[in-house]
């Protein structure tokens, strides 16, 4: 899917609206899915991303505390976090800069 329109438009409005960051000021969002009930968006959700347009990190945290924010938020085992970045890191190339 894409969403597409000139400046001001509404795009941005509307992706924060279906990841639940915003409530629509009428109408409501409703997420349909194959394996799940149909459910009304009421706030930020596990089964929805977002990617920022612009930088969304925390300059005072490393790489590694970054990428391991999410899942530390969820309770994650820290062993589990730990593998994953490992292994996120890896994958990107940028195992070397995890303490930066």
């Amino acid at each position: 899917m894409s969403v597409l329109g000139p400046s001001g438009c509404g795009k941005s409005t509307l992706l924060n609206i279906l990841a639940g960051f915003l409530a629509p000021t009428s109408g409501h969002v409703i997420l349909s899915h194959d394996d799940a009930p149909d459910t009304e968006v009421l706030g930020p959700g596990h089964e929805r991303g977002m990617v920022f347009q612009q930088g969304a990190l925390f300059e005072w945290m490393s790489v590694r505390e970054n990428i391991g924010f999410g899942p530390r938020m969820k309770g994650t085992d820290e062993a589990i976090i730990n593998t994953k970045v490992d292994e996120l890191l890896e994958i990107v190339g940028l195992h070397a800069f995890g303490e930066k």
